[in-house]
């Protein structure tokens, strides 16, 4: 195996950098694709084989992986699929000399980001795993919003069990089963705000993003 930019023990010990693997069984290749890419905001991590590259993505999260199509055993297919079932976040870019637009609808098909024909131009490789990082991680910020939003939804948010607290979980629940707009008053600091979040994470639209706007902040001939 050779890295770009440090061992598979640098990625584990960074793990605030994604991880970007390059899967080529060409020598010349792997290090001509390893300093396109090097420049990424990621930890490049390149591996001779598609044996090599499953048994990385087994062990290691990946947010993106590029590989040739067509190597000897386990092809570039595999490598995808088997990346895709690990995690669904993690974006598969294809190489290969021998474009078909069967092999590029198969590719599309089994979820691949994209599909790049060789010889590409280094701008090209670079301009699509940079985008394929950014998809990655807004994926992967949109799935932690929702799991924050059913933890949010499951705690009900509120601490208390007296008879005024218990009213207004019963307010949340209702108000959050009709699809029209909710006007919620209070004094500041007694929790308007929460009492959003609650009907939002309760609603039909739960799956939506949650926006909160402070219109004091806002000059009024703006605001609309």
């Amino acid at each position: 195996m050779e890295t770009a930019a440090g061992s598979p023990e640098v990625v584990a010990q960074e793990a605030a950098r994604p991880t970007l693997l390059v899967v080529e069984d060409d020598a010349a290749m792997r290090r001509m694709i390893e300093e396109v890419l090097s420049g990424a905001p990621a930890e490049v991590v390149a591996v001779e084989s598609s044996q090599a590259a499953l048994d990385y993505l087994e062990g290691h999260d990946v947010a993106v992986v590029v590989t040739d199509l067509r190597m000897p055993r386990v092809g570039g297919l595999e490598v995808l699929r088997f990346a895709r079932r690990r995690s669904s976040l993690t974006q598969v870019i294809l190489l290969t000399g021998h474009a078909t637009v069967e092999s590029a609808v198969d590719a599309l098909k089994n979820g691949a980001y994209d599909y790049l024909k060789k010889p590409f131009e280094p701008d090209d490789l670079r301009r699509i795993a940079g985008h394929a990082l950014e998809y990655w991680q807004l994926n992967r910020e949109n799935l932690r919003l929702r799991e924050a939003n059913r933890a949010w939804a499951g705690s009900e948010g509120l601490v208390g069990k007296n008879p005024a607290i218990e009213q207004v979980r019963r307010t949340v629940r209702a108000a959050a089963g009709y699809d029209c707009c909710v006007l919620i008053t209070g004094e500041s600091g007694t929790g308007k705000e929460v009492v959003a979040h609650l009907i939002h994470a309760a609603s039909a639209r739960r799956e939506g993003r949650f926006v909160a706007l402070n219109c004091a902040a806002i000059p009024e001939n703006v605001i609309e």
